[in-house]
C-alpha cells in the first residue's frame, strides 16, 4: 500500500509519466484513504513484510538463500556480479572486461533452477483447478529430472 501511496503523491506532484493516473483519478481523495488506511494498520502493528519474510510464508527460505541471492545480485550489479561479468584474473593480476563472452554453462544453475520452480508450480496449479493437463506437466518433470541426472 505504501508503494503506491508514492506512486500517488508523484502523480500529484506533476511526474509527466504518470499525469494519466493524476487526470483519471481523484489524487487528493485517493491520498487521504490511502494515508487513513495506512495509519490504521500500522497502530495494530501490521507493516510490510521484508523481502526474507515474504519468502519465509511461502515457505521458500532455500529459494531465497540461493536462486534469488545469485539473480538479486544480478539485477542489482552488486560488487559480486561486477567482479563476475567485468574482471578476469590471470596469476596474480585482473583484466577488465567490458563485454565478457559468458559461457553458456554459467547459466546452468539458474535455468535449471527456473526449470524446476516453473515446473512444480503449473503442477500445483493444474492439480488445483483438475486440468487435464497434469500428466503432462508430469512427463516434463520427468524429463526434468532424467536432463539433471545426465550431468
Amino acid at each position: 500500500m505504501d508503494q503506491w501511496l508514492n506512486v500517488l503523491r508523484e502523480a500529484k506532484r506533476g511526474n509527466p509519466y504518470l499525469s494519466g493516473i493524476g487526470a483519471e483519478l481523484n489524487l487528493d481523495e485517493l491520498i487521504a484513504t490511502d494515508e487513513t488506511n495506512l495509519t490504521a494498520l500500522r497502530a495494530k502493528g501490521k507493516c510490510p513484510l521484508s523481502v526474507f519474510q515474504r519468502f519465509e510464508r511461502a515457505d521458500m527460505v532455500e529459494e531465497y538463500r540461493s536462486m534469488y541471492n545469485f539473480l538479486s545480485c544480478d539485477a542489482h550489479s552488486n560488487i559480486r556480479a561486477l567482479v563476475s561479468r567485468h574482471f578476469e584474473e590471470e596469476s596474480s593480476d585482473f583484466n577488465l572486461v567490458l563485454y565478457k563472452d559468458e559461457p553458456l554453462e554459467s547459466f546452468d544453475a539458474t535455468l535449471d533452477s527456473t526449470a524446476g520452480l516453473l515446473l512444480e508450480a503449473s503442477l500445483e496449479t493444474h492439480k488445483a483447478f483438475g486440468s487435464n493437463h497434469v500428466a503432462r506437466v508430469d512427463a516434463l518433470l520427468a524429463e526434468l529430472k532424467t536432463l539433471r541426472a545426465q550431468r
